[in-house]
């Protein structure tokens, strides 16, 4: 005789709902225990005692069919209309705003140009400006490695025509400063650093004062006698020894 079916019976009436329920919601709902619903579920599954949609990590269970039928096919109306919408941005990300304005300009601005000023680094700008040029918040224009952006059509289509204004070249404080010093060539330390570093060296000539209350303290040399043997006069050692037997045989 088998096991009686404790749990069969409530788990349909509590995924009879139109949308349906989850593992997660169905936890608090029943007594069951999580190992038993992983259980029973499936197995209720292949019985056709429920119906399952959605995907493995986040399966939804149905008492009837027709629920089903009408959960997935909301469930694709909604995935088809976010992607003719295109990827969201943020709004409150701190960059949306400084970005659109660097690019407001009409000669548009490069990658470079919106890190200066913005202060992004250019690894974050290479993850945000292609999302914003897909969802249509910015106008791009070039190639891949040269590409302007445009937050205005009109300044883009300037471009394109070439009727737009020369580009503003960065100041000598924005660009980079030139380096001056040549690959190792000694670093000069001044001031306190220099003491610090040891910077600080007496010439040869110079005497060493002692003052009259320090007494001098000559500690010996460090001597290990533990491994050391003094032979006694006529002392051969067991190799000696053997050695001159062998010779005098």
């Amino acid at each position: 005789m088998g096991r009686k079916d404790v749990y069969g019976a409530q788990l349909q009436r509590l995924c009879s709902v139109p949308q349906g329920r989850s593992l997660p919601e169905l936890l608090p709902l029943c007594a069951a225990a999580k190992a038993t619903l992983l259980y029973k579920l499936p197995a209720m599954v292949s019985a056709g005692e429920l119906h399952r949609g959605g995907t493995r990590r986040n399966y939804r269970y149905f008492t009837h069919r027709t629920d089903l039928v009408a959960w997935t096919k909301a469930q694709l109306d909604q995935a088809a209309a976010a992607a003719a919408e295109g990827p969201r941005l943020d709004p409150r990300d701190r960059y949306t705003l400084a970005i659109e304005r660097a690019c407001s300009a009409p000669t548009g601005a490069t990658l470079p140009d919106i890190a200066r000023a913005t202060g992004a680094s250019l690894g974050t700008l290479g993850g945000k400006l292609p999302k914003h040029a897909e969802a249509g918040r910015l106008l791009r224009r070039g190639t891949p490695r040269t590409y302007r952006y445009f937050t205005l059509l009109a300044h883009a289509e300037a471009w394109d025509r070439g009727e737009a204004p020369p580009p503003v070249q960065p100041t000598q404080s924005q660009a980079k400063p030139a380096r001056t010093r040549k690959h190792g060539a000694p670093i000069t330390i001044k001031g306190s650093k220099a003491r610090a570093a040891g910077d600080i060296r007496l010439a040869e000539s110079a005497t060493v004062t002692i003052p009259a209350h320090v007494q001098i303290q000559r500690a010996p040399t460090p001597r290990d006698d533990r491994f050391t043997f003094t032979p006694p006069p006529g002392w051969k050692g067991e190799l000696t020894r053997e050695w001159e037997q062998r010779r005098s045989a």
